[in-house]
């Protein structure tokens, strides 16, 4: 591992138990990096606007279910 900088005591540290037993000697929670929450989020185009049209009109006071207007749910 590469030295890293402890954001608790400042101190360089080449490993990793090292640097979780200063953290856990004190209380601190470490909390990392989560690289799933960093990627954007892509959506699938709807094909057919229509259902979108139709949801607007309704104001979405009764929710269109997916069986009702044949797109899975990912599409939304």
């Amino acid at each position: 591992m590469d030295p890293v900088q402890s954001q608790l005591d400042g101190r360089m540290y080449d490993s990793k138990s090292a640097l979780r037993a200063t953290y856990r000697a004190t209380g601190v929670t470490e909390v990392g990096n989560d690289p799933v929450r960093l990627r954007k989020f892509k959506r699938k185009p709807i094909e057919d606007k229509s259902i979108v049209d139709v949801a607007f009109r309704q104001g979405y006071a009764e929710p269109l279910a997916a069986e009702d207007v044949n797109i899975s749910i990912a599409a939304w």
